[in-house]
């Protein structure tokens, strides 16, 4: 898969990341591989960390100006990150005193789930703020200037031209069973059969967005607007043929007020837009939208953007406040008119612990929740879910050991129900050894529904997901929910360079009940426990600003259940 971006202002491969740091400052949580700012956005921000490449030739004013540079970042820390805050940010940065350059760069989080957002600043030596400038196409009327089309001291408004290309083949998709593990799905209007299924896919984004400021006001005004048009050509899971869409694709709106204070900031938005909840536990920005069938690009995946959003963040240093309204995309015909509110209350000290509270409610969805004969005995509307995770990194003082725990606790006003799921995940990676390998082992459970109490305890996923991270696996998340499942995952990565990412898992599936209504297709009553195993192989490199390249390779095995 090939992700081609238009976005302007990451810095070119591997500059400024060998410089010396000057000066030292805080540790941060481990960082992978670069990755394109496209497939970065929505996820939560994990870290901020700055570095000075050079010196003003003053200790002191090295110091004050790396201080103000990590107040800046502080203000998106623990938040989505969203195309022109960031781009705001770094023309705040740019218009700092003693600053001759500075550029930003994305990197996966370890483990995966999470972005940081590193920064890199070149002191002036003599001080001052740097000159102003207006530049732009719509100033100069060059090609060269795009996607820039106009920028000053306090805006940026420019063009978007985003896209990627992808090719794929399996063997004996849905264990060869298309036919029963789609049936029902309004979108499988041409399920594949058993054998081999090859087909490509493609879409392009193009749009227009920007941010401003608000006269002198510490307030600033962003939006964007894209559209987004997908194809696929041949045989995939679920149709076939050659089909196209085209649809909007982001459409929103947002203030961010810089507040007094190191990392202090309020940020409102609301529209058409991407948004991941923490790791994707419980809301992944994946599931936010659909691709499937008709609309082309099933597994590019390139919409992502929520039918309508409306999220409020406050940050205060190293804790923050969201609040959230979300209504995800759902395929056309197949609606249940989901809507999910809640909040969410973290802390985040961008060192050794990251720790949230959560809190959703699902105030309206048609979704069905089924008995053990096969009745309705609710719906999701009234449904609430209550969170606590934790992530601890640095652990026991020991550089590149961390550890990973989230839970969820389920009732329902209108029903009986108490259902849980949970997530407890170790892991190291040798940051001093060549490639800085890495190990982790992470056990899930999903409860199921006992089918010997009159209450309900089948949990409900959400919009959980995220590659590498809540999925059941790339071939098995066709057929597998992440209920009433108990699962283990083993994950080796390497690093060859700041680049390049090689990641390797091994995941098996096991049914807690025999009863598993309200699962995919044919696995309604289990006559094992056993459900499947999978061995995923991922390639991810990063080739420069405008192209990242993703291979995948896979291999699922059916249990005695399937």
């Amino acid at each position: 898969m090939l992700l081609l971006a238009g976005d302007a202002g990451l810095a070119p491969l591997g500059a400024p990341w060998a410089a010396e740091r000057q000066p030292a400052a805080a540790a941060s949580p481990l960082r992978g591989s670069q990755i394109a700012p496209e497939v970065a956005y929505g996820l939560r921000v994990l870290a901020t960390p700055v570095q000075l490449r050079g010196s003003t030739g003053d200790a002191a004013a090295d110091a004050e100006l790396l201080n103000r540079v990590e107040a800046l970042a502080g203000t998106v820390r623990d938040g989505p990150l969203q195309r022109f805050v960031l781009d705001g940010l770094m023309q705040q940065v740019r218009r700092l005193d003693r600053v001759a350059e500075a550029s930003v760069a994305t990197f996966e989080s370890v483990p995966a789930g999470r972005v940081v957002v590193a920064i890199t600043v070149v002191p002036a030596q003599t001080p001052g703020p740097p000159a102003s400038k207006v530049e732009g196409l719509f100033v100069d009327g060059a090609l060269a200037s795009l996607p820039v089309l106009h920028q000053d001291d306090s805006s940026l408004f420019k063009a978007i031209l985003n896209g990627g290309v992808g090719a794929f083949a399996t063997f004996n998709p849905f264990f060869g069973r298309g036919d029963l593990f789609t049936r029902g799905n309004k979108a499988a209007r041409d399920p594949a059969g058993p054998g081999r299924t090859a087909w490509a896919e493609s879409y392009i984004e193009p749009g227009l967005g920007g941010i401003a400021q608000l006269g002198d006001w510490p307030v600033y005004a962003y939006g964007s607007a894209t559209y987004l048009l997908s194809a696929s050509f041949g045989q995939d899971l679920y149709d076939s043929g050659t089909r196209t869409h085209g649809a909007w694709e982001q459409a929103y709106a947002g203030l961010l007020f810089d507040l007094p204070g190191k990392g202090n900031s309020l940020n409102l938005s609301g529209g058409r837009q991407i948004y991941q909840l923490r790791q994707g536990f419980l809301i992944s920005k994946i599931p936010g939208s659909t691709n499937l069938g008709s609309l082309g690009a099933l597994w590019l995946g390139p919409r992502l953007a929520f039918d309508n959003t409306a999220i409020a963040q406050l940050k205060l240093g190293e804790y923050s406040l969201e609040g959230i309204v979300l209504e995800p995309s759902e395929f056309p015909g197949a609606e249940t008119n989901t809507r999910i509110a809640g909040a969410t209350i973290g802390y985040n000290d961008s060192e050794t612990i990251d720790a949230a509270l959560t809190y959703l409610e699902v105030p309206r969805s048609s979704r069905a929740y089924l008995g053990p004969e096969g009745n309705v005995v609710a719906t999701r509307d009234g449904l609430r879910t209550v969170s606590p995770s934790l992530w601890l990194y640095k652990l026991f003082g020991v550089e590149g050991l961390w550890f990973k725990g989230e839970f969820a606790w389920q009732t329902h006003e209108s029903l009986d129900m108490s259902a849980y799921a949970f997530a407890i995940w170790p892991g190291y990676r040798a940051e001093k050894l060549p490639w800085k390998p890495g190990i982790s082992y992470k056990y899930t459970q999903f409860s199921g529904d006992d089918p010997s109490t009159s209450r309900y305890e089948r949990y409900d996923p959400l919009l959980a997901g995220g590659q590498n991270n809540y999925v059941p696996g790339m071939l098995l998340s066709s057929v597998l929910l992440n209920s009433n499942l108990r699962s283990q995952r083993v994950t080796l990565t390497a690093n060859p360079s700041e680049s390049l990412a090689l990641t390797l898992e091994y995941t098996q599936h096991r049914a807690i009940y025999l009863n598993n209504r309200g699962a995919i297709g044919p696995l309604q009553q289990l006559s094992s426990k056993d459900l499947a195993s999978e061995l995923d192989f991922f390639v991810n490199l990063y080739l420069g600003k405008h192209l990242y390249l993703q291979g995948v390779l896979a291999a699922a095995r059916p249990g005695a259940a399937i």
